[in-house]
């Protein structure tokens, strides 16, 4: 069976046409869990006159943490999915990371709408959704590498889920070992500290991918 871009895009439309559930019931969930808790705190600003910070704590546990959702619904029909071996002989490991690189890009979409629409209520500066964007092609890639090494979807669940719980008490931690960059990320600014920690995140993410590729192509490819 030839692997080309036809197959990627079937393969693809595929996933959005029997896997649509899995796929955005629970991104939409943690979503509307998320808006509720940020609304609360809007409300309770009297109680809260921090709100904002709990807000942007939220937003960080959430966002990053669903960026790797759809890669690991996708990576799992490869690792666990009965008859997987067809699968790697309908997409090479090219289309295959095509495919991750274009579920991260329509969540990037998702993160800017979400932003944009919340911006009519919370005071969010734009740098805040390329912060969000790199946070979650950090994940994205992390989950893609784990995949690869460990051949299993559940570990690297649980093991981004805890790190993105406590993403942000752990930069608070690390102040001392980040210098000013830690207070500068809360500032939300676009300073030249910020973007260049942006870039060098993006840039650690694409390396993360490239071990995952080259794990993926070099293991045994199914049982």
């Amino acid at each position: 069976m030839r692997r080309g871009n036809e197959n990627t895009s079937e393969y693809i439309r595929m996933m959005l046409r029997n896997r649509s559930g899995r796929l955005f019931i629970p991104v939409m969930i943690a979503y509307v869990i998320l808006t509720a808790v940020c609304f609360y705190y809007l409300r309770e600003a009297v109680r809260y006159p921090d709100f904002f910070r709990y807000v942007t704590e939220w937003c960080h546990r959430i966002v990053p943490m669903f960026a790797c959702w759809w890669v690991l619904v996708l990576y799992d029909e490869f690792v666990s999915g009965e008859g997987n071996e067809l699968l790697y002989l309908y997409l090479s490991p090219k289309a295959v990371l095509k495919v991750q690189f274009v579920a991260v890009m329509v969540y990037f979409v998702w993160i800017a709408v979400y932003i944009g629409a919340m911006q009519f209520f919370f005071e969010m500066k734009p740098f805040f959704v390329l912060r969000l964007c790199a946070e979650a092609f950090f994940v994205s890639g992390a989950a893609y590498l784990l995949v690869s090494l460990l051949r299993n979807t559940g570990v690297p669940i649980l093991l981004i889920f805890i790190y993105c719980a406590y993403l942000d008490q752990r930069l608070s931690v690390c102040t001392e070992y980040l210098g000013g960059l830690s207070s500068s990320l809360f500032t939300q600014d676009w300073s030249g500290q910020n973007v260049k920690w942006a870039a060098g995140t993006f840039v650690v993410t694409i390396f993360l991918y490239g071990i995952g590729y080259f794990v993926y192509r070099k293991v045994r490819k199914y049982e």
